[in-house]
C-alpha cells in the first residue's frame, strides 16, 4: 500500500560510523547517574518536622502567644480581690497654755503626780480591709479595725485603756458611666486577641508548611534538572571525543566538530545553571528547616516525586459549600472575624465612657467597746457593747466639662473597629479568589503533568524508532540528535509539570485551611494533603 513505503537512502562510510558512535553514546549514558552526593538524605516529612520544630517565625509567633496570654492576665487583676493590713502606733502630746496648766494641776495634779504641763494622748491600731470590684462594675468593701486609747484623759477619769472596735461595709453602684463594666470589657477583648494570637501562630504554622514543602519540592525538582543536565553533557561530551577519534582516523570532516562542540557549550551551561539552582533550593530548604549553615550544605533530598492519581477532576471550579467552609477553617479569618469582634466592644465601651459619673455608695456596720489592756481586749471589743447597727448613703456626681478624652477615645475605637472591618472583608474577597485560582490552577497542572508524561513516554518511543532507522540507513543522525534534544526538553518540562502539580496542591491545602490541624495552636500536618489529591475531588463543583 502506498502509505507503507519506505524510503532508502545511500549513506556513506563515515556518516555510519558517526551514527554508530551517537547510538553508542546514547544507549550506554541514557541512563547515566549524576556523580555521588555523600550528603544527608532528608525526606517531606522530616522537613516538616524541623520546620515545626526550629522556624524561627514560628518561634517568634509563639513568643507572641504568650505575650498576648500576659496581657489577659494583667487585666483580669483589675478583679482580683485587695486585701490591705495595717498597725499603727501614734503618740500625742499638746502642751498647756499657763491658764490651762493652773487649772489641770489643780484639779488634777494629785492624780497626775505634779504639775500638768501637758495633755498625753497614746493610741494603738489593726485594721485589715478587703476590696473586690465586680465585672458588672459593683464595688464591694469591708473593713475590721480596734483601736486602743489612753493617756491623760484615761487617768483623769481614772479609765482603763478604751478598746474601740469597728465593723464596716460598703457597696458602690455606678449608675452612668461604669468603669468596672470597662474593665470588664477590656479584659474580654485582650481574651478575644490572646485567642486571634493563637489563629495567628495556626497561620504561620501553615505558611511554613506551605513553604517548607514547596521548598522540599524545588529541591528536589532541582536535583532531577541537574541529573538530566549532567546527562546530556555527558553524553555530549563523549560523543565528541568520539567524533575526534573519527576526525583522527580520516573518517569524518574536521569540521563536523564544530556542531557537537557548540552543543557541549550549551550543554555545559546548562549544567551550571543547574547546579546553580540546586544550590539555592538546598539553602532555601535549609533555612525554612531552620538548619545551621553545616547542617544545610550536607542536605540531600531523599525520595522521588509522588505519582499523579489516575482520576483528575474535569471541572476547574469550587464548590460555594467549600468556599462557605474555608472562611470558617481559615484561620487568619478567624484572628480578622475576633479582632473585628473584640474593637466592636471596645467602641460600645467608649461611647458608653462619654456619659457622667454618678455612683450610688451604700455603707453600714456595727461598732463596740471592751475596757481593759489585755491583749484580747483588742478582739472582745468587736462584739463586745455593740452599738446599733450604722448606715449610709451617698450619691457622687462627676463631669468632665468638654470630655474631651471620652470622645478622642472614642474617635480612635470608631476607626480600629473600621479598620478590623475593612481587613477582614478584604481579606474575605482575597481568600475567595485565592482558593478559585488555587483551585483551577491545581487541575489544569494535573492535567499538564499528565499530558508532559505522554509526551515523554512518546519520545522515548520516537527515539528508539529513530535509532532503528538510522541503523537501517532510513534517518541521519542529525534525526536522532533532535528527538534526543526534545526527549531531554520533554523531561525538563515533565519535572517542571510535577513540581507546579505538587506546589499547588500544597497551595490549595493552605488556602483551604486544611494543612493543619483545626485546635488553637495546633501543630499537626496531614501529610496525605501534600502527596495525594484524592481529597480534592469533592471540593469541585
Amino acid at each position: 500500500m502506498g502509505f507503507m513505503k519506505t524510503a532508502f537512502f545511500s549513506v556513506p562510510g563515515w556518516a555510519r560510523g558517526v551514527s554508530c558512535a551517537v547510538l553508542a553514546v546514547l544507549s550506554g549514558l541514557a541512563a547515566a547517574q549524576a556523580p555521588a552526593w555523600h550528603g544527608r538524605p532528608v525526606a517531606l516529612d522530616e522537613v516538616i518536622r524541623q520546620t515545626l520544630a526550629k522556624n524561627p517565625s514560628i518561634r517568634l509567633q509563639e513568643r507572641q502567644v504568650e505575650l498576648a496570654r500576659g496581657v489577659l492576665q494583667q487585666s483580669s487583676g483589675a478583679f482580683d480581690p485587695a486585701v490591705q493590713l495595717s498597725a499603727n502606733r501614734k503618740r500625742d502630746n499638746q502642751p498647756l497654755n499657763e491658764a490651762n496648766r493652773a487649772t489641770y494641776t489643780a484639779t488634777y495634779g494629785r492624780l497626775m503626780g505634779g504639775a500638768v504641763s501637758e495633755l498625753q494622748t497614746d493610741s494603738r491600731s489593726a485594721a485589715i480591709s478587703l476590696d473586690k470590684t465586680l465585672r458588672n462594675g459593683v464595688i464591694l468593701s469591708t473593713s475590721v479595725s480596734s483601736t486602743r486609747s489612753e493617756g491623760s484623759n484615761n487617768t483623769f477619769n481614772r479609765w482603763e485603756p478604751q478598746n474601740l472596735g469597728l465593723i464596716s461595709f460598703s457597696l458602690t453602684i455606678p449608675l452612668l458611666r461604669n468603669t468596672g463594666l470597662a474593665a470588664a470589657v477590656g479584659e474580654r477583648a485582650n481574651q478575644m486577641e490572646w485567642e486571634a494570637s493563637q489563629q495567628d501562630l495556626r497561620q504561620v504554622v501553615a505558611k511554613n508548611v506551605l513553604s517548607a514543602a514547596n521548598a522540599y519540592w524545588s529541591f528536589l525538582a532541582a536535583g532531577k534538572n541537574l541529573a538530566i543536565a549532567r546527562e546530556g553533557e555527558a553524553s555530549m561530551q563523549k560523543l565528541l571525543e568520539d567524533t575526534r577519534k573519527l576526525i583522527a582516523a580520516d573518517e569524518l570532516p574536521a569540521a563536523e566538530v564544530n556542531l557537537i562542540q557548540a552543543s557541549l557549550a550549551d550543554r555545559r551551561s546548562a549544567r551550571l545553571a543547574a547546579e546553580t539552582g540546586l544550590l539555592q533550593a538546598r539553602q532555601t530548604l535549609g533555612n525554612l528547616m531552620g538548619l545551621a549553615y553545616s547542617e544545610i550544605v550536607e542536605l540531600e533530598a531523599a525520595g522521588d516525586f509522588p505519582p499523579l492519581p489516575q482520576d483528575i477532576p474535569a471541572q476547574v471550579s469550587v464548590s460555594a459549600n467549600v468556599q462557605e467552609q474555608v472562611l470558617v477553617r481559615r484561620p487568619d479569618l478567624m484572628a480578622a472575624r475576633l479582632r473585628q469582634e473584640m474593637t466592636q466592644a471596645l467602641v460600645d465601651v467608649a461611647r458608653g465612657n462619654l456619659r457622667p459619673q454618678l455612683n450610688l455608695t451604700l455603707g453600714g456596720g456595727v461598732a463596740g467597746i471592751s475596757e481593759g489592756s489585755a491583749t484580747s481586749n483588742y478582739y472582745r471589743a468587736l462584739n463586745e457593747n455593740t452599738t446599733s447597727p450604722n448606715a449610709s448613703v451617698a450619691l457622687t456626681y462627676q463631669w468632665a466639662f468638654g470630655n474631651n478624652a471620652a470622645e478622642g477615645a472614642l474617635a480612635q475605637r470608631a476607626a480600629a473597629h473600621e479598620q478590623a472591618a475593612i481587613n477582614y472583608n478584604s481579606l474575605v474577597r482575597t481568600v475567595s479568589l485565592a482558593v478559585e485560582a488555587t483551585f483551577a490552577g491545581l487541575i489544569r497542572n494535573a492535567w499538564q503533568l499528565k499530558a508532559s508524561t505522554e509526551s515523554v513516554s512518546i519520545y522515548r518511543l520516537s527515539l528508539e524508532n529513530e535509532k532503528t532507522k538510522n541503523r537501517l540507513g532510513t534517518s541521519t543522525i542529525l534525526n536522532v540528535l533532535n528527538v534526543n534534544d526534545s526527549l531531554r526538553n520533554a523531561r525538563l518540562a515533565q519535572v517542571n509539570n510535577h513540581l507546579n502539580y505538587l506546589t499547588s496542591l500544597a497551595t490549595l491545602g493552605y488556602e483551604t485551611g486544611v494543612l493543619i490541624g483545626e485546635a488553637a495552636g495546633a501543630s499537626t500536618v496531614d501529610l496525605a494533603r501534600l502527596l495525594d489529591m484524592s481529597w480534592v475531588a469533592g471540593a469541585a463543583r
